[in-house]
């Protein structure tokens, strides 16, 4: 099926779709209708600019937005404020705690509150987070290194078993499948 288009034309000062009859014979070409004809040019063109800023797509070209700024500074104070309000729609005010270079100013003051944190320890004792804390990655450590050395160890002594060793440690049943237990 065909998309229907609305019936009647566009008028480019107010931006609505009126019917045919209420445009004239140079309305017509000009998408301007009979009303927005009796109004003075000024007002016209205040209103067509409005209705074009409220119309523009929201990724505008370079020059829409040179356009657009252009408009922010209008002496039309109706339209400098509809220009305005939409720049800040598309191009909001950066916020300063945005900023990338206060980051590491925040990196310093949390090192800072890290190195005078203390915890009660297991002794009763006031001791500093930052020694636990590379204390107990070195305890991972040490723990994954016996892990290791305890699975290398099993290899070694798997790999190292005569069959019938093997088959007493791992018995297989007729068929070639281990037991359930």
């Amino acid at each position: 099926m065909s998309k229907k288009n609305p019936p009647g034309h566009y008028c480019k000062i107010c931006g609505r779709i009126r019917a045919n009859e209420n445009f004239s014979g140079k309305g017509h070409a000009a998408h301007i209708c009979k009303d927005c004809q009796k109004l003075p040019v000024e007002k016209r063109n205040e209103l067509q600019t409005i209705n074009k800023i409220m119309n523009l797509p929201f990724w505008l070209s370079k020059e829409q937005i040179s356009w657009l700024k252009k408009m922010t500074k209008s002496q039309n104070k109706e339209i400098a404020a509809v220009a305005q309000e939409a720049y800040t729609v598309r191009f909001p005010p950066k916020d300063p705690r945005d900023d990338y270079k206060e980051v590491p100013f925040i990196a310093d003051e949390l090192e800072e509150f890290m190195d005078s944190l203390m915890v009660l320890s297991k002794d009763g004792e006031l001791e500093d987070i930052n020694t636990l804390l590379s204390m107990a990655a070195g305890d991972i450590k040490n723990a994954l290194g016996y892990l290791s050395k305890a699975m290398e160890d099993l290899a070694g002594e798997y790999i190292s078993l005569t069959p019938e060793e093997e088959e007493e440690l791992f018995p297989i049943d007729d068929i070639g499948i281990l037991p359930f237990p």
